[in-house]
């Protein structure tokens, strides 16, 4: 599987996978479903009543719980995996106007770049910017634009 096969199924991957372990969880919670009970009665006297047997059936087990854990970590755990191998052998060269800033750079970091990048882009958006309705000059004194 290439990384960008990887990147592109990894967040619905872990989305299933917290799901399942939650249910286990959840199920592991409820401990009667784990005790199965067979019960026969006797008499306490040779001719008292019998009560007739009770039968609780095991409606869960431990180790299939197990089992459903491990398959939904498996396939997690192995995506995490190669993706961090990968992103630790791949590295790039970020050019700008065909000149290089950065050499190789690790695909850890173009990610954090990539996060900065939209902080920054939501940041400079929400800034203020003067309004149409006049003519703006830069005033020394005050250190704005003023009319």
């Amino acid at each position: 599987m290439k990384l960008n096969q990887v990147i592109a199924v990894l967040q619905t991957v872990k989305a299933n996978a917290t799901k399942v372990k939650t249910a286990i969880y959840q199920l592991i919670q409820k401990t009667p479903i784990f005790q199965g009970i067979p019960r026969t009665f006797a008499p306490v006297a040779e001719d008292g009543y019998v009560y007739p047997p009770e039968n609780q059936t095991l409606q869960m087990k431990a180790e299939d719980l197990l089992s459903q854990y491990e398959q939904a970590c498996a396939e997690l755990f192995n995506l995490c995996a190669t993706q961090d191998w990968a992103n630790t052998q791949a590295k790039v060269y970020i050019l700008v106007d065909g000149t290089t800033i950065l050499r190789e750079v690790p695909v850890s970091y173009l990610l954090f770049l990539e996060k900065q990048i939209v902080d920054i882009r939501t940041f400079i958006s929400t800034l203020p910017v003067l309004d149409n309705s006049g003519f703006w000059v830069y005033d020394k004194q005050q250190e704005c634009f003023a009319k």
